[in-house]
């Protein structure tokens, strides 16, 4: 993954519950400025009781979209592009999927990164959970992103870590993955 001299690590920032926190008066005029033809969707989901099934029972959401709505990532996707453009004028390379967001770069550069998404983040509704949140070093860098990174509770590593549900780091982590998953998914019953 380091073969690139470029960067020094990769910083794969998780939010809490992003799609049930989205704030959604911002995220509603983020979506008619960015996309007016889609719009009125959100507008009139926001503006309705939505029947969940729940176990059986209905009960009635005035969150308008939520986790599990079809409609949800597009509103979330959408609303938080602002977020994303911003983020995108620091000296990282990133990209973001539904409540996940990555960068990569040199470590002062990440660690700026890091500190404006804290900072900017949960205006747009992307509560970072830095607990949940990894720092992906190379190796002889460990000792300087420990000091670096020591006041924002993000976990650290230059071994191995996990990214939207995959393996990054040495071949055997990757191997001992992968061969979990094999060995999960053949014991389902169809």
């Amino acid at each position: 993954m380091f073969q690139s001299g470029e960067f020094e690590a990769v910083l794969f920032a998780d939010a809490s519950n992003a799609f049930n926190l989205l704030n959604r008066k911002p995220a509603l005029v983020n979506i008619q400025k960015i996309s007016p033809p889609l719009a009125k969707i959100p507008i009139n989901c926001d503006r309705l009781k939505v029947p969940l099934s729940i176990d059986g029972e209905i009960l009635h959401s005035a969150e308008g979209t939520t986790q599990g709505d079809i409609l949800a990532m597009m509103m979330y996707a959408i609303a938080i592009l602002p977020l994303n453009h911003y983020l995108n004028t620091f000296s990282v390379s990133q990209v973001c999927y539904a409540d996940d967001a990555a960068a990569r770069g040199k470590l002062q550069h990440l660690h700026h990164w890091w500190k404006e998404l804290m900072a900017a983040s949960n205006d747009y509704g992307f509560f970072t959970n830095p607990s949940k949140s990894w720092l992906f070093i190379k190796p002889n860098l460990l000792v300087t992103a420990k000091s670096l990174f020591a006041d924002t509770k993000i976990n650290i590593t230059s071994n191995s870590c996990r990214y939207l549900d995959s393996p990054i780091g040495s071949d055997e982590f990757v191997s001992e993955f992968m061969c979990n998953i094999v060995s999960w998914s053949t014991n389902w019953k169809i």
